[in-house]
């Protein structure tokens, strides 16, 4: 299936990729900072976004092919890898399936494989409330993130809630991508694979919990950065420190030791 995607900047090239009903457009804020050095690849998944509905369903190894397709339609052989919550798992399958592609990869608020996962606290806290998809995207947003994030910074999850609200993901095309979320285990295929990974994970995650980050780490031998008091939304709620974070591993990917990342804004 042919992706939608745009490309902002000039520069060695960088992969960034999306969690589950989110549009590449989620990057953006990253791709304009990062403009200056690298060419930032935004893709919308199947189902997201202006790729649209997929036709059947479909697996993260699927996903992981899609993206493969939009570099080598690109034109890039090798590139970084940026990925968060469902699309920590769809870069953890482009590094299984090309990890001669992979210069370095940074995964963001995911874990190793759905049977084995922690499962969040409270699953309904990705059920819907509200009327509008603005509505909707808004709440959710404000549950994911950490405790208090969402009074202290409306006007942030708001601008989250409006990127979602602008492209419309159908209910068949959610529970598609969470039928392959459910379905994927990457097992023990990455370890020692020697591809450079850094994984970056709020210790308050409600829905991917921190103690996923914890886990993956370990099996795979590389440096967790913990940023405490953050939820799910750590490319929102701690920016700059996400992107100091990606520069730095980016350019030397074996000097970043495991270590935690400030405190919450309040």
């Amino acid at each position: 299936m042919r992706l939608h995607y745009e490309t902002v900047g000039e520069g060695p090239p960088v992969l960034f990729v999306s969690g589950w009903s989110q549009p590449g457009r989620h990057w953006v804020r990253f791709a304009e900072r990062l403009a200056d050095t690298y060419t930032c690849v935004l893709p919308d998944n199947r189902e997201c976004g202006r790729t649209g509905p997929s036709p059947e369903r479909f697996t993260v190894t699927d996903l992981a092919h899609d993206l493969l397709a939009v570099m080598d339609e690109l034109g890039h052989q090798r590139f970084r890898l940026v990925g968060v919550s469902m699309g920590g798992m769809i870069s953890q399958e482009i590094v299984r399936r090309a990890p001669d592609r992979v210069v370095a990869a940074v995964l963001v608020s995911t874990h190793g494989g759905s049977p084995t996962s922690v499962l969040p606290p409270d699953p309904m806290v990705v059920m819907p409330t509200g009327t509008t998809r603005y509505e909707i995207r808004y709440n959710l947003w404000s549950r994911l993130a950490g405790p208090g994030f969402a009074q202290a910074h409306p006007e942030v999850i708001a601008a989250e809630a409006e990127v979602n609200a602008a492209y419309e993901i159908t209910l068949d095309g959610v529970i598609r991508q969470l039928q392959a979320i459910q379905q994927w285990d990457a097992g023990d295929a990455l370890v020692g694979i020697g591809v450079p990974m850094l994984l970056a994970h709020g210790d308050a995650d409600p829905l991917v919990p921190y103690e996923n980050g914890v886990r993956l780490a370990a099996k795979l031998g590389v440096p967790l950065v913990t940023f405490p008091g953050v939820g799910h939304g750590v490319p929102f709620e701690r920016p700059e420190e996400l992107l100091a974070l990606i520069r730095g591993f980016f350019l030397a990917p074996g000097d970043v030791v495991e270590q935690s990342v400030g405190q919450r804004a309040e």
